[in-house]
């Protein structure tokens, strides 16, 4: 990977945003019929993010932003998402859309913040429905 995209080279999420940034930028200067491989994006994503078919065919059928996010989200692993959330994006480049913005606000406290799991769900779960006999 080049320089430039040297956050993509650390972190899966920013390769998968990496890739949706060139797929966006494919789309946008090349008539579809000049290009050769119609899955060059699905097979992109297989091959250097790492994802499954089924995961790349959903990521790249999202029709904005925020629904590439969601979908590419799921198919992080915890340690993925902690890297993609505490990395520096100061020093780094970030492939996603007002992502850096959020990183940049709420990183320290990511880093420094200690959840106390059964604590916050006791806390933020809905109640459980009456069930009647």
């Amino acid at each position: 990977m080049s320089n430039e995209s040297r956050s993509a080279s650390r972190c899966r999420f920013q390769t998968i945003g990496w890739i949706l940034s060139i797929v966006d930028t494919v789309n946008r200067k090349v008539d579809p019929i000049d290009v050769p491989d119609d899955d060059y994006a699905l097979n992109a994503l297989i091959d250097y993010a790492k994802m499954d078919p089924e995961s790349a065919a959903n990521l790249l059928a999202a029709r904005d932003w925020r629904r590439r996010f969601e979908a590419a989200w799921q198919t992080l692993s915890d340690l993925e998402r902690e890297e993609a959330i505490t990395l520096d994006y100061d020093l780094w480049d970030n492939y996603w859309p007002e992502f850096g913005t959020y990183n940049r606000t709420l990183r320290k406290f990511f880093i420094n913040f200690q959840p106390q799991i059964s604590d916050t769900e006791a806390r933020y779960m809905a109640p459980s429905p009456e069930i009647e006999p």
